[in-house]
């Protein structure tokens, strides 16, 4: 680490319980509840107050250092051992699932020593030793290593670090449990100092360097975001991605300390000064948001830095210029982790976020509201924005419950404990009655019955000496120490919009006569309102809430130095504005005193809430051929939707909204589906969507939106398997955070009928807030609900075309196969899955209901087997399936992919070039789970395969097949695929695996041109049952 960064930690992983229903679509090891690393490096380890840390919001933390010298004796040892207990197993740490690492670095940084120790084989492998024991050690171990090795080399030194990169990396991963290794890098690529393939191979993620961009006189940005031409974050960590490091595997490390140069009046972004040196984030924006009064801060100048600065008179006629990041460019730059904007795998993600350091979040000085007369202390102040960014923005998709606090702490060390700031009863002018001596709050073991995952709280004893009783149990507000003194705000909890419902989990050891317990917040007008009273007249546990947009609210009386008593009106500024925060709990009574009292905080909780709990989702859509567009949206029905509500469109390029029709105002009908739809529809629409406003390309985005509250109420992304292009990016609306996995192709091929096909929900309405596992495809049905398009079980025998089948790009048909495929004719007519234009195409029957009781289901039938000595080709049926159009192609896969559920898979001769993942396997069925969402390191996970021998079947003959799902079914059957009767596969259902949605049918050719006349997947005599049923009263097609 450079600069400020030299005064730069992972515990042994606790499993931390996720607390509600997600997905489980990219967690973190340990943490589902996680998407991302979020690495934090505590700098100073022995002497910072990380008290204020949000622990929830974490992942690792890097202790920094331990350090070698030339002959590979570690220095820094014994002060890690003895470390604070928080950090130990069992502490705070491990208790949020937060991983504790070791930072080896080279003593000093000094290069001879590095090259030394890496040139010589028998001193990297007494370094490795050294490290390996440190980490393993049974009372003082940890969780892995994190090497930041600096600043450059030659080619020996980094043959050399490579093979301590291997040895170290073999050594860690053979220790039980294993541990983890990772490095740090320099911001600029270098094939001199490291070699892609090793960092690759051997190390769990590289934490690329995204500063300092501002060392020297010019005054800029420390970490410049830039372009993909420009010496910047963008720019050179795209070098990483050219150079073979898959996005995924790269952490990008950010600076959370901003830097300062000395000019004169005229001084301004991108000039020049003299450096003054490094200062804390949290300075920076009290200066420019909460100062009194703030300094005017601007945006850089170019923008593609996406930094602020601002100016301020420091003496005479010196002016000290300061750039830093705010709310705005910080998240900028964090989601370049969800959405890469370089030119290398442009919208994919990366592995997630480090910063240095920890020691840059906090100001040891601050001063007191209700003592302003004892001007400054030595009371902490935190930064909040940091990890509220962190915690929203990497959580796994689908979890909307954050953590504003966890109360995890085992002591009151006072660097490391419990959260100084949570103040004890008597501490504030509120407090009634209140027994100073026997008012006090310290860390305890969580009481029997606490919450998954809940290993400690925060237990508040209290005594009231006379009824009424009362007291403020607050997160301490603190000023800052300029004068005027001035509250810093950027040190409360959590700041939120009123579109938020707050909830905590408390327990009371006994019954409390008379005592109620109350969540308070701080208005915009800095005024304390309070929500619903919670009694506390019984033991044991419960979980209190104060929904900010729909409870009532009561006026809070205060006497607080930073606060305003409420008036009963929650007060913002609208359009999502953060300008709330959590003060508070207001615990009073008129029924118990002369006795203590005890309330056990756990966890402080927040997720969003929608106004009159009303929700309102795009149910289902279809974008393909501009006048048979749609978008249907479900909502209570009879309500009328805000107003302003829009349905807009939003670009994949450029990332703005491109259209925009106002929904707001109008009352969904009884059925709950309101219809936005393309003149072809104009029998049946509710509301005119101008022919080809829903985009087509790769990847786009609809969204409901209503700018009056700043609330989304659902975004889709769709044709984003090659990642979001330029959604997401600076300036642009949000429109990704349902996903991944989001959605692929929506194609122009119908049923029988000639209805096309769409993307919808099933049941109507239902969400996850996931965009891949809520939408599926499904014989469109604008205005009328969704699914359920068959009743189990059904036969059909293709006689005539089922209605409820569709094909991808053509018209879902029924033939009579010519002689080569069904000699006599047998079979009558068959169901030929082509594209008689040629490329690859799925066909469909059924939708996401199938499977979605929960009992899974069943599909038999007979198919014909190619021989090899047909065209090369690969056919497929599968179960299961919501996405999917091209069947697994090499062109295009940004527009579609997505395959997903099952497929049994059958190549008849070499040269297919299927992209699914797996080598060709000509003469081979292989029964595999589809991943095909352009973020899983493959298309496929391979379960199972059978020659045709081993089936015994010959090719160019029909067969029988069966596939089917069972979730309540034995571990050794929950999943079957069978050829004549012989198991490919028959076993557990694996990670992610699917257990509703359609049968699908798959094919591709490996030539241009149309197919040949026996090409195709051919199907007949398909029954789809549920598990376990007799065959009487079959419906047959």
């Amino acid at each position: 680490m450079e600069g400020a960064m030299k005064n730069k930690v992972l515990s042994l992983c606790g499993f931390l319980a996720l607390i509600v229903s997600a997905s489980s679509f990219g967690a973190i090891e340990g943490r589902p509840d996680r998407d991302k690393i979020v690495f934090a490096y505590l700098q100073s380890p022995t002497s910072n107050d990380i008290r204020g840390v949000r622990w929830h919001a974490l992942t690792h933390i890097g202790w920094s250092f331990i350090t070698f010298d030339a002959d590979a004796n570690l220095g820094g040892v014994t002060s890690f051992n003895n470390r604070s207990a928080e950090l130990k197993p069992g502490g705070v740490a491990s208790n949020n699932g937060v991983k504790v690492v070791i930072v080896l670095a080279n003593q000093n940084f000094d290069e001879s020593i590095l090259s030394t120790v890496m040139t010589s084989a028998t001193l990297r492998q007494k370094l490795i030793d050294n490290v390996v024991a440190v980490v393993s050690n049974p009372t003082t171990g940890c969780d892995g290593v994190n090497l930041d090795f600096e600043f450059s080399w030659g080619t020996s030194t980094r043959d050399g670090i490579a093979a301590f990169i291997q040895g170290l990396y073999t050594a860690l991963k053979a220790l039980t449990p294993p541990r983890e290794l990772s490095i740090y890098t320099i911001p600029s690529w270098s094939s001199t100092q490291y070699i892609a393939s090793n960092l690759t191979n051997y190390t769990d993620y590289v934490i690329y360097s995204g500063y300092d961009f501002a060392s020297g006189t010019t005054m800029q940005s420390v970490g410049e975001y830039g372009t993909t031409s420009t010496y910047s974050i963008v720019g050179n960590l795209d070098d990483y991605i050219a150079a073979g490091i898959p996005p995924e595997h790269l952490v990008l490390g950010l600076p959370f300390y901003t830097k300062s140069w000395d000019t004169d009046a005229s001084g301004t972004y991108g000039g020049t000064g003299t450096e003054v040196g490094a200062d804390s984030l949290l300075q920076a924006n009290y200066d420019t948001l909460y100062r009194n009064p703030p300094y005017t801060k601007y945006y850089s100048n170019p923008t593609n830095h996406h930094t602020k600065w601002y100016k301020r008179l420091i003496s005479g006629t010196t002016y000290r210029l300061t750039t830093f990041d705010d709310w705005e460019t910080l998240e900028y730059k964090f989601r370049l982790v969800k959405a890469w904007k370089g030119a290398n795998s442009r919208g994919k993600q990366l592995g997630g976020v480090a910063f240095w350091s920890l020691l840059w979040l906090i100001e040891t000085q601050s001063v007191d509201p209700n003592n302003t007369g004892a001007g400054p202390q030595s009371l902490t102040r935190t930064l909040g924005f940091p990890y509220t960014l962190m915690e929203e923005l990497f959580a796994t998709p689908g979890v909307r419950t954050y953590f504003a606090e966890s109360f995890e702490h085992i002591s009151s060390d006072t660097n490391t404990g419990f959260n100084a700031r949570w103040r004890e009863p008597e501490d504030g002018p509120d407090d009634q009655n209140v027994d100073a001596t026997a008012s006090t709050r310290a860390p305890a073991a969580a009481p029997a019955g606490a919450p998954s995952g809940s290993n400690r709280v925060l237990a508040v004893s209290f005594r009231f000496t006379a009824l009424p009783g009362r007291f403020f149990f607050k997160h301490q507000p603190l000023m800052g120490t300029n004068t005027p003194y001035s509250v810093d705000w950027g040190n409360a909890l959590v700041h939120v919009s009123k579109n938020t419902k707050f909830l905590a989990d408390i327990h009371v050891p006994s019954a409390y006569a008379g005592t109620t317990i109350r969540m308070v917040v701080r208005d915009a007008n800095n005024q304390l309102e309070k929500g619903p009273a919670f009694n506390l007249t019984s033991a044991g546990w419960r979980q209190i809430s104060f929904d900010l947009a729909n409870d009532p609210v009561t006026a809070y009386t205060t006497s607080e130095g930073a606060y305003s008593s409420g008036n009963g009106v929650i007060d913002t500024a609208g359009g999502g504005a953060r300008d709330i925060t959590f003060a508070g709990f207001e615990i009073s009574s008129t029924g118990f005193s002369g006795a203590t009292g005890t309330i056990n905080f756990d966890r402080i909780l927040y997720q969003p809430s929608m106004p009159n709990n009303r929700q309102f989702v795009i149910n289902e859509f279809r974008y393909a051929t501009a006048s048979k567009q749609f978008v249907e949206i479900a909502g209570p029905a009879g309500v009328t939707m805000p107003a302003g509500l829009e349905l807009r469109t939003v670009s994949g390029f450029s990332g703005q909204v491109v259209d925009t029709v106002v929904v707001g105002g109008n009352t969904i009908p009884a059925s709950g589906l309101y219809l936005v739809g393309a003149s072809d529809l104009a029998a049946v629409r509710n509301q005119a969507l101008p022919d080809g406003m829903l985009r087509n390309g790769a990847p786009n985005a609809i969204q409901l939106y209503d700018p009056n509250t700043g609330i989304t109420y659902d975004s889709v992304v769709y044709q984003a398997a090659g990642g979001l292009n330029g959604l997401d990016g600076p300036g642009c609306p949000i429109v990704a955070d349902f996903g991944p996995p989001w959605l692929g192709e929506v194609a122009s091929g119908t049923s029988s009928l000639g209805d096309p096909y769409s993307a919808g929900r099933y049941p109507d309405g239902a969400t996850t807030w996931v965009n891949g596992n809520d939408f599926s495809f499904m014989v469109a049905t604008p205005g009328l609900p969704n699914g359920a398009g068959l009743t189990l079980p059904v036969s059909f025998n293709f006689e005539s075309a089922p209605p409820q089948g569709f094909q991808t790009f053509q018209t879902f048909a029924v033939v009579t196969p010519p002689a080569s495929v069904d000699p006599g004719n047998p079979h009558g007519k068959v169901y030929r899955c082509v594209d008689t234009s040629g490329g690859g195409v799925i066909g469909v029957i059924g939708d996401s209901s199938l499977g979605a009781n929960g009992n899974g289901y069943q599909v038999t039938g007979e198919i014909y087997i190619p021989g090899s000595g047909e065209p090369a080709q690969a056919i497929g049926i599968g179960i299961c399936g919501t996405q999917g159009s091209r069947f697994f192609p090499t062109a295009s896969p940004g527009v579609s992919s997505y395959e997903n559920g099952y497929w049994l898979i059958f190549e008849n001769a070499s040269g297919v070039g299927l992209n699914d993942g797996r080598p060709d396997h000509p003469g081979t069925f292989e029964f595999v789970q589809a991943v095909n969402d352009g973020n899983h390191a493959s298309p496929t996970v391979f379960l199972g395969s059978k020659t045709l021998a081993q089936v015994g079947v010959t090719g160019g003959t029909w067969t029988t097949f069966r596939l089917a799902i069972d979730p309540n079914g034995s571990s050794g059957n929950q999943l079957i695929a069978q050829i004549n009767n012989v198991d490919v596969y028959r076993g557990p259902i694996p990670a992610e695996g699917r257990t509703k949605g359609a049968f699908q049918i798959g094919f591709r050719e490996n030539h241009t041109g149309a197919p040949a006349a026996n090409e195709g997947t051919w199907i007949d005599n398909v029954t789809i049952s549920p598990m376990n049923t007799a065959v009487s009263s079959w419906e047959l097609y």
